[in-house]
Parts: C-alpha cells; structure tokens; sequence
C-alpha cells in the first residue's frame, strides 16, 4: 500500500502509526498528521490504546478489520472526541465471499466473528455427522 501511495501522493503525503514502528517514532508520526504536514494516517486499529484522539480524521478506511466488535468500537470512537468539527465517514473494504464478509456481518451484528465462525464450522460438522448417519442406516 505504502507503494502505491508513493507514486500517487509521494512518501511525505502519510504518516505511519502501527506496533512495527517505535513508539518515539509512532509520536512523530502522529504529530505529524495533527500538524496537516500529511494527509494520510495509516494506523492499525489496536494500534495507540484507549486515549488516543483521531479528530482531525474525516475518513476512517478500514482495510482489515478486526474480530472483535470492540476494537472497531474504540478505532471509531477515537474519530468522536471532543474538537471534531465534522462528520466522520467510516469505509469498510471487503472482499466478496471472502472471510471479510463474515467478519462485516458480524460487526454489523455487534458479535465476535470468531464466535460466528466457529458457530458455522459447528453447524457444518452436525450436519456432516448426520448426512454420514443417514448412510450408514440406508447401508444397514
């Protein structure tokens, strides 16, 4: 991604904020984008704790969203503190029959998409086991 934004913005267009960098470096960054010196923040949603303030954000694009509903809560919620003065639009991107799409439903649905996931691979072994009960009788 960060290719792709060198040749369309230049590497001076975002700032990183994630666990691969330092933390003197992650507040740079961070500084960085607060100040306007670039227009892009490409953050991981666990990425800055509780506290963190995000306000200046218009867009927040989710490329890989988490499992849990809380985590998307908070990434969110850090668009919504006090100082924003407008409404912030959130994009998801999802890839079509792709586990991004269970993952979307769940978080529409406030659940752990593990939990929705493992539901599914529990309901297809049931059915399984029945489908493979019914065959033994029919042998029998």
């Amino acid at each position: 991604m960060k290719q792709e934004l060198d040749q369309c913005y230049g590497s001076t267009a975002y700032s990183e904020f994630h666990g691969g960098i330092a933390q003197s470096k992650r507040d740079d960054e961070l500084e960085h984008w607060k100040r306007g010196d670039s227009r892009i923040l490409i953050a991981t949603q666990s990425a800055g704790g509780h506290g963190l303030t995000l306000n200046n954000a218009a867009y927040s694009i989710f490329y890989a969203d988490s499992y849990k509903y809380s985590e998307r809560e908070q990434a969110e919620g850090r668009n919504h503190r006090i100082g924003q003065t407008r409404r912030p639009t959130y994009i998801s991107l999802c890839c079509e029959a792709s586990i991004d799409e269970k993952i979307a439903t769940a978080l529409y649905n406030k659940e752990n998409a593990l939990a929705v996931f493992q539901k599914s691979v529990n309901q297809y072994r049931k059915d399984a086991l029945k489908d493979m009960a019914v065959k033994l009788v029919k042998e029998l």
